[in-house]
């Protein structure tokens, strides 16, 4: 039902699709799957209270061996499916039927111990199951929640596409790639490109839409190019860009800088962005510029600095 709702296609009230109906049911399998170790325990924790006699017959140690190979079978099928096509909802059906195997194989040799030794270790190896199988629970809900609430993106996926952008006639640099993950096979980005802007600026333009058809038909991500024209050849430019970069590096080595420009009117400004990690904390970031500003300061006496703080969202 998940998976039918996911390939819906995109209606007024989600114009982005409905794929990530397939992480929501993925999480109501991580939900199954704790019930499922909930009512063992609980079953198990009996048993060791009050222990049963263990019956075994040779009818239902065939149909367990079966379900055992069943269920492998399932287990295999689905990993690779899943993975095959990016599917968190097969995956966690995967998880399902390789705990399935487990509580089986648990069975088997409960009953192998209870007639060749006389042990009943029935109880205690529900519990261990039981365990087992809650963590198999955390591990997919985790996954799925950091999906459904919006994680990092693939590093790869966002290698290629840096690596298309760049591949475009004229363009120099990238920064600021967002993926946004709308569901399996439903990815959007965005991303800016630097050009001279010395450049013939339609040719840019050209090969700019180039790079989204690329992708496109490559990644299957349809992606938003945006423009960053820079002077590229000035002396000046670069001389100051070089000298904020060794600034920078000394305050924190993680910090990077994109736009870079001069403004020379009524006083010399540098305009910069200045990409900092994503999960610094706002006082931190307020703390490093202000270290920035004081050592540009010292370096060119009567500059000033004009800085939009952007989080790093690449990996």
């Amino acid at each position: 039902i998940g998976m039918r709702v996911a390939a819906r296609r995109p209606d007024r009230e989600h114009p982005f699709g409905h794929g990530r109906a397939e992480y929501v049911s993925a999480l109501v399998v991580a939900m199954m799957i704790f019930l499922v170790a909930v009512e063992l325990l609980k079953e198990s924790i009996k048993k060791l209270v009050a222990p049963e006699t263990v019956v075994v017959s040779t009818p239902m140690l065939l149909v367990l061996g079966a379900s055992i190979l069943v269920k492998l079978g399932m287990f295999a099928f689905n990993r690779a499916l899943g993975r095959r096509i990016d599917s968190s909802v097969l995956t966690a059906a995967a998880s399902d039927s390789l705990n399935d195997v487990v509580v089986t194989s648990a069975i088997v040799l409960s009953a192998f111990f209870a007639t060749r030794y006389g042990w009943n270790v029935d109880a205690p190896a529900g519990i261990l199951v039981s365990l087992f199988i809650f963590y198999g629970g955390v591990k997919i809900a985790r996954e799925v929640v950091t999906l459904l609430i919006g994680g990092r993106p693939d590093p790869e996926l966002m290698k290629k596409i840096e690596r298309e952008v760049l591949s475009g006639e004229g363009i120099a640099g990238v920064h600021d790639l967002i993926v946004h993950d709308y569901g399996p096979g439903r990815r959007m980005a965005s991303v800016h490109a630097e050009v001279d802007a010395a450049a013939d600026m339609v040719k840019i333009h050209e090969s700019i839409d180039a790079a989204e058809r690329r992708i496109l038909k490559d990644l299957g991500v349809p992606v938003v190019i945006h423009m960053d024209p820079l002077p590229m050849d000035c002396d000046r430019t670069n001389a100051l860009r070089a000298k904020v970069e060794e600034i920078i590096s000394t305050v924190n080595p993680r910090f990077s800088i994109h736009d870079f420009r001069v403004v020379e009117d009524g006083g010399l400004k540098l305009i910069f962005d200045l990409a900092v990690p994503g999960e610094m904390p706002e006082d931190e970031r307020a703390a490093a510029l202000k270290k920035i500003e004081a050592a540009a300061e010292a370096v060119e006496p009567g500059c000033k600095l004009v800085v939009q703080v952007d989080s790093e969202y690449a990996p």
